[in-house]
C-alpha cells in the first residue's frame, strides 16, 4: 500500500430528488490511495445493508495487506466479499435478494488498479478528453457487446438490469484493469445516479469549468446538476488526482512558464529594434 499521502480526493453523496433514503456508500482514503463507490439494490433496508457491507468488507480485506496488491489478489478479495454477503442474504428473510454494484480504485505509484461489479463507473479526464474506463455489467451492455444497436437493446431489456452484483449470487466475475497515471489526470468514480442524469459531455464541461483547481467545487457541481436534471436516484461521486508540487497544478505551471517565455522574447525583440 502507498505510504505517503500522494492523492487529493473529494467526495459527495446525495439522496437525490426522488428517493427517500440513500443506499449508496463510498470510501475515500487518500493515504492508502483507495476509493470505492457502492450502490445497493434490494427492498426495505437490504440495499443499504448490502452497499455498507460491500465497502466495509472490501476495505477490511485490503487493509490486511501491507504490500501493493496484485490484480489477482483484488479478485480474490472481491470473491470473498461476495460470498459473505450472499450467505447473509440467504440466512435472513429480510435480506433476501439484496446486492450491490461496486467500483474500487486503488492508486499505487504510477498506475491505478480498478475492479468493479455492476454499473458504477470510472472516468478519466486527461487533457481535454474524458473517457469512461469501465463497461457496465448489465444485460443491456451485454447486448451492445454482441453487436446490437442501442435502440435494439432497449427494446429487449432495461439499461439498469444488472448482469451481476455483489452478493446476489454465489459466484461473480469482477472486471479488473490497470491504467497508467499521467500528470494532471483527474479520475471520477460514480454511481449510476450521476451518469443516468448527465451526459459524458456535461460531466466533462463541469470538470473543465472555472473550478478546475477546486475538486470540492467540482464534485458539488456534479451532484447539483444531476439533481437539477431530475435526481432520479441516489447520487455519489468521488474525484481523485495526484497531488502536485505546484500550487495550481503542473499544467498551470507549464502554461505560465510558456507565457513568461514569450513575454521575455518580445521584450528582447523590442530592445533589439530600439538599438
Amino acid at each position: 500500500m502507498t505510504s505517503k499521502n500522494r492523492w487529493s480526493m473529494a467526495a459527495l453523496s446525495d439522496t437525490g430528488r426522488q428517493r427517500t433514503k440513500n443506499e449508496d456508500r463510498y470510501l475515500c482514503d487518500p493515504v492508502r490511495g483507495l476509493a470505492m463507490v457502492a450502490d445497493g439494490i434490494g427492498g426495505h433496508r437490504a440495499g443499504e445493508i448490502a452497499s455498507s457491507l460491500t465497502v466495509t468488507l472490501l476495505d477490511k480485506l485490503i487493509h490486511q495487506n501491507t504490500q501493493p496488491l496484485l490484480p489477482e489478489q483484488i479478485r480474490q478479495i472481491f470473491i470473498e466479499t461476495n460470498l459473505a454477503i450472499h450467505q447473509l442474504s440467504l440466512s435472513q428473510p429480510q435480506y433476501q435478494g439484496m446486492g450491490s454494484a461496486v467500483i474500487l480504485a486503488l492508486f499505487q505509484h504510477q498506475h491505478v488498479t480498478v475492479a468493479h461489479v455492476g454499473d458504477c463507473r470510472l472516468y478519466r479526464l486527461r487533457g481535454h478528453s474524458l473517457e469512461c474506463l469501465t463497461k457496465d455489467h448489465t444485460l443491456y451492455q451485454d447486448l451492445l457487446n454482441q453487436g446490437h444497436s442501442s435502440a435494439q437493446a432497449r427494446e429487449v431489456v432495461s439499461p439498469h438490469t444488472l448482469s451481476q452484483a455483489m452478493g446476489s449470487a454465489t459466484q461473480i466475475n469482477p472486471t479488473i484493469d490497470q491504467f497508467s497515471i499521467h500528470t494532471e489526470d483527474l479520475f471520477l468514480l460514480c454511481s449510476d445516479g450521476l451518469t443516468d442524469m448527465l451526459l459524458d459531455e456535461e460531466i466533462q464541461t463541469i470538470l473543465q469549468s472555472k473550478w478546475i483547481y477546486n475538486m470540492n467545487k467540482n464534485v458539488q457541481q456534479l451532484v447539483h446538476m444531476a439533481n437539477h436534471k431530475g435526481g432520479a436516484d441516489n447520487i455519489t461521486a468521488i474525484l481523485i488526482q495526484a497531488k502536485s508540487n505546484y500550487p495550481f497544478g503542473f499544467e498551470w505551471f507549464q502554461n505560465t512558464a510558456h507565457c513568461l517565455q514569450h513575454k521575455l522574447f518580445f521584450k528582447r525583440h523590442l530592445h533589439d529594434k530600439r538599438k
